[in-house]
């Protein structure tokens, strides 16, 4: 019994180390992301589609609308809350852990935060769910693609 609460105590340590990278690869990609598009106007003009993306879902002021890159790097670095999305599973191969579940994250993550409306005087309230997997596949080429255009400058 004391072996099965130190392996379940080591998952959750696993866990919480998983999700603390995940939070910190999230915004410092969204951040190269933002300083690229920002400094690099003519790169990123030029191949709008990068930027356009679509990478998740944003709920704002009760409509939904597609989230594209440009707006999840955005939300990414101005949540205020980021919470996973997580799912269990059962371990069956070891007799001693039959009963155990072992969570594990999923591909998404929900950023909450608020954004000044000037037309209400007021914060608005929005989530922003992040298809991670779709995020870091147009990171990718964005970034590769803003490196490229330096690859003969050397």
């Amino acid at each position: 019994m004391a072996g099965e609460k130190g392996f379940v105590f080591l998952g959750l340590m696993q866990k919480m180390h998983e999700m603390t990278e995940v939070r910190h690869l999230l915004v410092n990609i969204a951040t190269c992301i933002r300083i690229g598009r920002d400094y690099q106007k003519i790169y990123y003009s030029e191949n709008q589609d990068l930027c356009k993306a679509e990478v998740g879902k944003l709920l704002e002021a009760r409509k939904r609308k597609p989230l594209i890159l440009a707006e999840a790097c955005n939300k990414i670095i101005h949540a205020t809350k980021l919470a996973f999305e997580k799912g269990e599973t059962g371990a069956k191969e070891h007799p001693a852990t039959e009963n155990l579940k072992f969570p594990f994250l999923k591909p998404y993550v929900h950023l909450y935060g608020t954004r000044w409306n000037n037309s209400r005087g007021k914060n608005v309230p929005w989530k922003a769910t992040v298809d991670v997997e779709a995020f870091a596949k147009h990171a990718a080429v964005a970034c590769v693609g803003y490196m490229w255009q330096f690859k003969d400058q050397n």
